[in-house]
């Protein structure tokens, strides 16, 4: 808000208004100009900055309203006892005593203004979200859920059961190559609510090959002679929390980013 003025408004995403200078008075009780005045002696919980201990909001307001500047403020703090404000006398001394916390915290509270920024207007333009690269960081960074969040469709997988690119290989316990789409109806997949195949497989083991390509997410099961391969994250979720109420136990490597990722109890 310290950088509205005539010619800058602030958009709230939030509650989808603007924000001018009278809605920045309403706020802190001062102009744009004396926002980080006021953060000086207020603090702000969320940047984590203490301000001066004992001076609210109100009193911070008050007190920049009058003086003009936080600066102007310490210069002259004995005048403070002269100004209708409950507990003045108390209020100066805490104002005295913390007068290098304010300082520190007006600095952090500042919205640098001089820095050098190599791009023209038209580059800050709001266009639409670059999907493929929102991928690629999601990828990187292991946050899954990244492009859904941000409202980035998945990029369509490849043939049905088709694993390729990073796929983490199974240490002896997962199953083998897996032809695609077998045994889908054995291990009750295709209809988590159906209830042959599931109940088979209460309290068993099942063996399990995870694979994410950078594309698309593959499961492959297999659980005696059954086999499956589960594509697509939201088929994959499904089958895990099927398999989980069921008291199945997972078998295979890296089950513990399986779990992370997917938000499942995968047994013991």
């Amino acid at each position: 808000m310290q950088c509205v003025s005539e010619r800058v408004s602030l958009l709230d995403p939030g509650k989808g208004v603007r924000v001018g200078e009278r809605q920045v008075r309403e706020k802190f009780g001062v102009g744009p100009g004396q926002v980080a005045d006021v953060l000086g002696l207020m603090g702000d919980a969320s940047d984590n900055f203490p301000g001066v201990r004992g001076v609210g909001p109100k009193t911070a307001a008050t007190l920049i309203s009058h003086f003009g500047s936080l600066e102007a403020l310490l210069g002259d703090s004995e005048a403070i006892e002269t100004l209708e404000i409950r507990g003045a006398k108390g209020i100066r001394k805490k104002i005295e005593e913390g007068a290098d916390m304010a300082r520190l915290c007006r600095r952090l509270a500042t919205v640098a203004d001089d820095v050098d920024v190599e791009a023209e207007l038209q580059d800050l333009a709001v266009r639409p979200a670059d999907a493929s690269a929102i991928r690629a960081l999601s990828q990187e960074l292991e946050l899954r859920r990244l492009p859904e969040r941000l409202g980035v469709a998945p990029q369509p997988a490849g043939p049905r059961g088709q694993v390729g690119g990073s796929v983490r290989a199974a240490a002896g316990s997962a199953p083998e190559a897996v032809p695609p789409g077998s045994g889908q109806a054995d291990l009750g997949l295709a209809s988590p609510s159906a209830s042959g195949s599931w109940r088979k497989l209460r309290g068993k083991e099942v063996r399990f090959l995870y694979a994410d390509d950078g594309v698309g997410e593959s499961l492959c099961l297999a659980a005696g002679r059954s086999q499956a391969v589960v594509v697509g994250r939201a088929a994959i979720e499904e089958a895990l929390r099927g398999l989980a109420s069921r008291g199945v136990s997972l078998v295979g490597y890296d089950l513990k980013t399986v779990i992370r990722d997917f938000d499942v109890d995968a047994g013991d």
